[in-house]
């Protein structure tokens, strides 16, 4: 037996005597979850927008995760939700590698610089090793060899940051920089499909994940969860109906969909929150910096939301 999990914009596009006919006729075997994962994944944005490290980037799209790794200048790289996505020293790690190497900023770990007690992880700019010193460096803090420089003059008595300039962190969270976030939470569809793989009555069977664009099903694919494959809906139905076609009397018929099951607005609750959608907008929005002094902002490459992405439409 396979079982499928299909996702809300599909799920939207047929009649329901419809849609469960065809997953018959092909022996699939319809599965739903039973954890509402889309109040989990709004449950860890809200702690995040509410911690005051900054503005967070919603990444539930893919592409705009991607984009924003891309552009490292955009986010100052605190990742995740403390309680579920690993430690500090994880996220930070995590951070370093997805920076470019030509445009690093060497994120050293100053411990005993605040008179509490608390550890400060200050960002620092470094100096490349064809590079003259600046003065007052810091020599050997860099795991790399790298010798970091950074003036530390003004530096508040209690260890914090005065500026922008010195991205501090206490153990208790991020501190508020001027920067965008860029967390470590994976899309809704992501958390769906790892609860269906990890079913003990599932397990060793065939799983297919419907998704409604291709950079979903390739995020999905690269967690290498069992017996599970990511697909986009019309790669699917080209594999089971390849002869799919006006003149096919079994042919699916897909409804056009106004908006998105999950529309823009999915995280309007928290206030103080930017919804922007569309590649050419969402590009803008970046480069402007138009983020700043804002709690959250919601991003999405498809115009309007998931309903237009490349794996639900010209059906």
């Amino acid at each position: 037996m396979t079982y499928i999990l299909i996702n809300p914009v599909v799920d939207r596009m047929y009649a329901g005597e419809e849609l469960a006919a065809f997953l018959e006729r092909h022996r699939l075997c319809r599965v739903f979850c039973e954890t509402d994962w889309g109040a989990v994944v709004r449950e860890k944005y809200r702690r995040l927008a509410e911690s005051g490290g900054g503005t967070v980037a919603d990444v539930r799209c893919p592409e705009v995760e991607r984009r924003l790794k891309r552009g490292a200048a955009h986010s100052e790289c605190w990742a995740a939700c403390p309680e579920s996505m690993g430690t500090a020293g994880e996220r930070e790690e995590s951070c370093w590698r997805e920076r470019p190497r030509e445009c690093r900023e060497m994120s050293v770990s100053l411990a005993g610089l605040a008179e509490d007690g608390r550890e400060m992880s200050v960002s620092l700019a470094g100096r490349t090793k064809d590079g003259p010193e600046p003065s007052g460096s810091l020599a050997g803090l860099a795991k790399d060899g790298w010798e970091p420089s950074a003036s530390l003059a003004g530096l508040a008595e209690d260890g914090r940051e005065p500026s922008a300039s010195l991205a501090g962190r206490t153990k208790d969270g991020p501190e508020p920089s001027g920067s965008l976030a860029v967390p470590a939470i994976e899309p809704i569809l992501l958390h769906c499909a790892r609860e269906i793989a990890g079913r003990p009555e599932l397990w060793g069977e065939k799983k297919i994940i419907t998704t409604p664009c291709q950079a979903l099903a390739d995020a999905g694919n690269e967690l290498g969860l069992s017996d599970t494959e990511f697909i986009p809906w019309n790669r699917l139905l080209e594999r089971l109906e390849p002869s799919r076609g006006p003149g096919n009397g079994n042919r699916l018929k897909a409804g056009t969909l106004e908006e998105s099951p999950i529309p823009p607005g999915f995280f309007s609750s928290l206030g103080e929150v930017d919804s922007v959608t569309g590649p050419d907008a969402v590009e803008r929005y970046l480069g402007r910096e138009c983020w700043k002094g804002v709690k959250l902002v919601e991003l999405l490459y498809c115009d309007g939301g998931c309903h237009n992405g490349d794996g639900v439409t010209g059906l």
